[in-house]
């Protein structure tokens, strides 16, 4: 990954334009990144909403 792709996903996860990641904006960068978190986080929330 080149540095101008560091930046711009840091400025992309700066939510509040600070200039930094406070660890609510690290974390929701991290999230969006991870396909496979996502997948699991979506399996959990069908398997919770199926067994109200």
């Amino acid at each position: 990954m080149s540095d101008e792709e560091v930046v711009c996903m840091l400025r992309e996860g700066d939510l509040d334009g600070d200039g930094a990641l406070n660890e609510m904006e690290f974390c929701t960068l991290m999230f969006r990144l991870s396909p496979a978190l996502m997948m699991d986080s979506k399996n959990l929330l069908v398997e919770a909403i199926v067994n109200l």
